[in-house]
């Protein structure tokens, strides 16, 4: 009998957008989305669900300003999950905006649970319908992270529950208030996981997601008051095998880029181009 894939479940809830308050009319602009436990592939996101072009049918030459704010919006709560936030309780950070109710979807793939949660929620079709196109192949990037961070853990644990629950600790800060979400820690050493881009439509998201994971880094580090070892693991398989000397050149200046913030926040980088990298790497943290 051929394998059966696994089922993919996460929790998932409409944000709600009222243009005109007091007049009772709302549109689902959002879907938020955050992973049951850490095992998921699935990464905490925000996704606009309202596309561009059906924006300016309804609202005209405002559609663009609606829909920056749309995903600006997003990508607040999106950094919100990823640094821990929980979704029953997250706070909108712009007026008009509301949280619906939470909900369970599930699927085979990640297109198909998100499909579904869609479904669920709109009466106005599939996802391939609400999501601006652009915007949802750049949300999807950071997969590369969670399934590299996936493999890693699986390799490095070998079913050792000790070794497995080093993964997706969640740390409070008290004096930023937030509660961090750190890929790996153990005893002083603190890790975060990145990617390196393959072509240059990845690399804002990419980039944006290490930024988030070194500011995460930093707060913590401030927590535990110099007696930390920060450091951000790049996934960059790509360096091995990129597609032309564009795509070379883009993961070289981005992989630069994350240096010289690491070196900001006081962090240390260390590149692992394959899983058994990425293991070897924890493994020398002692």
């Amino acid at each position: 009998m051929p394998e059966q894939t696994a089922i993919i479940k996460a929790r998932y809830a409409p944000v709600y957008w009222e243009p005109m308050p007091f007049v009772g009319e709302r549109f689902i602009s959002i879907v938020v989305v955050q992973p049951i436990n850490a095992d998921s592939i699935i990464e905490p996101t925000a996704r606009v669900v309202l596309s561009l072009d059906r924006l300016k049918v309804m609202f005209g030459r405002s559609a663009k300003h609606i829909f920056g704010i749309m995903n600006e919006t997003a990508d607040l709560l999106a950094h919100m999950l990823a640094s821990g936030a929980n979704l029953e309780t997250l706070e909108m950070p712009f007026s008009g905006f509301n949280l619906g109710e939470t909900r369970l979807a599930r699927g085979r793939t990640v297109e198909q649970m998100l499909d579904g949660a869609v479904r669920s929620i709109s009466s106005l079709g599939a996802a391939d319908a609400l999501y601006q196109p652009t915007s949802i192949s750049l949300r999807r990037q950071n997969q590369a992270t969670a399934i590299f961070l996936q493999r890693v853990r699986k390799r490095f644990a070998d079913g050792d529950r000790d070794l497995k629950d080093r993964f997706r600790r969640q740390l409070y800060t008290r004096e930023a208030k937030l509660v961090i979400t750190l890929d790996y820690s153990h005893e002083r050493w603190l890790v975060q996981m990145a990617s390196l881009p393959h072509i240059r439509q990845q690399a804002t998201l990419l980039r944006r997601e290490a930024e988030s994971k070194l500011f995460g880094l930093q707060a913590v580090k401030r927590e535990f008051e110099g007696n930390a070892e920060p450091i951000l693991l790049v996934n960059a398989g790509v360096l091995d095998h990129p597609a032309d000397n564009e795509a070379n050149n883009l993961a070289q200046e981005t992989q630069e880029h994350y240096r010289n913030c690491a070196s900001l926040v006081g962090a240390r980088l260390i590149e692992a181009r394959t899983t058994s990298e990425g293991v070897r790497a924890l493994e020398s943290l002692r």
